[in-house]
């Protein structure tokens, strides 16, 4: 099949593209964006953050905020996104305040990436990373995701192995728990393959681990990667990506956090300050708004029960709509990738293009993140339109 380009915008313009015949009255099926929506079509409501929202219009909260964020939301993400994992080892890591999620993975990628160091990015794969790796010029390989519906750990070896013998640094990228766009989940034997490896290489490689959708995923598997970076080598640094964003469904206030975590603490801190200037550079200072609203509601621990209870109930209207989906593709013989939870799940097809022209015709939007690959999230389509997806997607291919 002939290899064509697909555009760094798609998953934006063909949302947008949705929204519009929407707004128009046409009766759309939108699974295209990373956005959790309930079955009438809002972002859920939250009302301890929506309630605080209203207040947070005062000067302090209009002002510039310090480039890395103010303190207490630093101290309050970690302990919500890691559940207070690393409250015996504060001196290993050290958050600062982002643009979104997207923002962390920037300056992750412009600290660790140049010329001269390879991004190692799974095949399926949120198309923004090359992207940012682009824009930095780092040159970049793709590996396969899995190999026998297991994390292809060799596929990474291999590739590891390949840049580091030529001298050049490594970047290894994972997303998890909740992988984008496939909804896999690294299992305990994923994760000690994984540190096993990348200790293999030590100062030759940096690690960056997306967590943007960690809260759609079980306790244990925050637990499971607190314990796995206990484990890697001190010489190996780390760049945690995180996104209220995605967690609060505050999508266009743009807040989320990179930690810079290494178990030599010695290393962290002058990681933490080139990142520092690398925002300062590219956004000036983060949103205060958005650290003003969440410091305030999570300063509560009755706000954070209620707030997880949110969560959860999100969590459980995605794994119905996914149940409705995944039930009718074994009727109909319509292959995925391995899903556990999330947002998103993947399909192999012969021309994802095509497909989605196809299924644009009868009003459905999904996404091809690679030619041979269409995506489709969970998260933003009412469970009533799961209904038959499946079944037409099968009868387009």
């Amino acid at each position: 099949m002939e290899q064509k380009t697909i555009p760094s915008d798609i998953i934006l313009s063909l949302n947008n593209e949705a929204q519009i015949l929407k707004k128009q009255g046409v009766d759309v099926l939108n699974g295209t964006i990373g956005m959790m929506y309930d079955d009438e079509g809002h972002l859920p409501a939250i009302p301890q953050l929506r309630e605080s929202l209203t207040r947070h219009n005062k000067d302090e909260d209009l002002t510039y905020a310090a480039v890395t964020g103010d303190p207490l939301y630093n101290q309050e993400l970690l302990n919500w996104f890691f559940d207070c994992f690393f409250d015996d080892r504060k001196e290993f890591i050290k958050p600062l305040a982002t643009v979104g999620g997207t923002g962390a993975v920037n300056i992750a990628m412009r600290d660790c990436c140049d010329e001269n160091t390879t991004v190692l990015i799974p095949y399926l794969s949120w198309p923004n990373y090359v992207t940012i790796a682009k824009l930095y010029r780092a040159p970049f390989i793709k590996y396969d995701n899995f190999r026998d519906g297991r994390f292809n750990v060799e596929g990474l070896k291999e590739n590891l192995e390949k840049v580091t013998s030529q001298g050049k640094r490594a970047t290894v990228i994972i997303n998890d728990p909740c992988h984008n766009p496939t909804g896999y989940i690294m299992k305990q034997e994923d994760w000690d393959a994984l540190i096993a490896l990348l200790n293999l290489y030590k100062d030759k490689v940096s690690f960056i681990l997306d967590v943007a959708y960690i809260d759609y995923s079980k306790k244990a598997n925050k637990q499971r990667i607190a314990e796995a970076l206990r484990g890697l080598s001190s010489e190996i640094v780390t760049y945690i990506c995180m996104s209220f964003s995605k967690t609060f469904s505050f999508y266009g206030l743009r807040i989320g956090a990179l930690a810079i975590y290494c178990n030599d603490s010695s290393k962290v801190l002058p990681h933490f300050n080139s990142c520092k200037i690398n925002a300062r550079a590219t956004w000036s200072s983060p949103n205060h708004m958005a650290m003003n609203v969440i410091s305030e509601v999570l300063a509560d621990k009755d706000n954070i029960k209620s707030l997880r209870h949110e969560i959860k109930e999100n969590r459980i209207i995605v794994e119905k709509r996914a149940k409705i989906f995944f039930d009718e593709a074994k009727e109909v013989g319509l292959i995925s990738y391995p899903y556990e939870q999330g947002f998103f799940v993947s399909l192999p097809v012969p021309d994802a293009l095509s497909l989605v022209e196809k299924l644009k015709e009868k009003r459905v939007y999904l996404v091809p993140v690679a030619n041979d690959v269409v995506r489709i999230a969970f998260s933003c389509i009412p469970t009533r339109q799961m209904i038959g997806l499946a079944k037409l997607i099968k009868e387009n291919l």
